[in-house]
C-alpha cells in the first residue's frame, strides 16, 4: 500500500510505524527527508504555497495535543513532557521552506 492513499495523516503515521526494516540511519537523515517532501509538497501546490508565503515572516508552530515535541509544541498540558516548549522541527522546516520559495 501507498502512503498517499491512506485517508488522513494519522493513518499514514500510523502505517509509517508497523515497518521493521526502516534504514539504519533514520535518526540521522529524518529532518532532511522532512524537508525535501515539504518543500516538494508546496513547490507544486500554487494555492498551498500562496497560503504558506502569505503567513510572511511570522513563526510558524506545529501545535498539537498528541504529545509530540520533536517535530511540533505539544500544547495538551495532560503529561509533564507536554509543559516544556517543544522542538517544533516541522514549524522550522515550514519557515525555511517559506523563506526558500520567497
Amino acid at each position: 500500500m501507498e502512503i498517499r492513499a491512506l485517508a488522513t495523516p494519522g493513518e499514514a503515521k500510523r502505517y509509517g510505524r508497523k515497518p521493521t526494516d526502516i534504514r539504519a540511519d533514520w535518526e540521522e537523515v529524518k529532518v532532511s527527508v522532512m524537508f525535501d517532501l515539504v518543500f516538494r509538497k508546496f513547490l507544486v501546490d500554487g494555492e498551498l504555497r500562496e497560503l504558506l508565503l502569505g503567513t510572511d515572516r511570522r513563526r510558524l508552530v506545529e501545535g498539537n495535543f498528541w504529545h509530540d515535541n520533536f517535530w511540533g509544541d505539544c500544547c495538551c498540558m495532560k503529561r509533564p513532557g507536554c509543559r516544556d516548549e517543544g522542538k517544533n522541527v516541522l514549524g522550522g522546516i515550514l519557515m525555511l521552506v517559506r523563506g526558500v520559495l520567497a
